[in-house]
C-alpha cells in the first residue's frame, strides 16, 4: 500500500517537474527548445505502440491528453515570451521619447 502511494507521488512529482522545465524552455527565444518534450513524447508513444501493438481506441485518450497538455504549455510559453518581448520594446520606445 505504501509502495503504491510512493510511486504515485513520484509519478506526479516527475510529471510536474517535466511540465515546469518544458514551460521554461518554451519561454526562451528559440521556439525549437519548447518542441523537445512534445517531440520526445510522440517518439515515446510511437515506440510503445510499435512494441505493444496498437491499443484499443479508448486507450489512446491518455496519450492524446498528454500531447494536448504539452502543446498547450508550449503555446502558452510562446505567448508569454512574445508578451515579454513586446513589453521590452515598449519600454525601450518610452526611454527614446525622453
Amino acid at each position: 500500500m505504501l509502495n503504491l502511494f510512493f510511486y504515485c507521488v513520484l509519478d506526479i512529482g516527475a510529471s510536474l517537474v517535466i511540465i515546469g522545465i518544458h514551460y521554461f524552455l518554451s519561454k526562451q527565444r528559440f521556439a525549437i527548445l519548447g518542441a523537445i518534450f512534445p517531440a520526445a513524447y510522440i517518439i515515446f508513444v510511437t515506440w510503445c505502440f510499435i512494441m505493444k501493438g496498437l491499443p484499443h481506441h479508448t486507450e489512446w485518450i491518455p496519450f492524446i491528453l498528454g500531447l494536448i497538455i504539452l502543446l498547450g504549455e508550449w503555446a502558452s510559453g510562446r505567448d508569454a515570451y512574445q508578451k515579454k518581448q513586446q513589453k521590452e520594446i515598449e519600454r525601450m520606445k518610452g526611454k527614446d521619447l525622453r
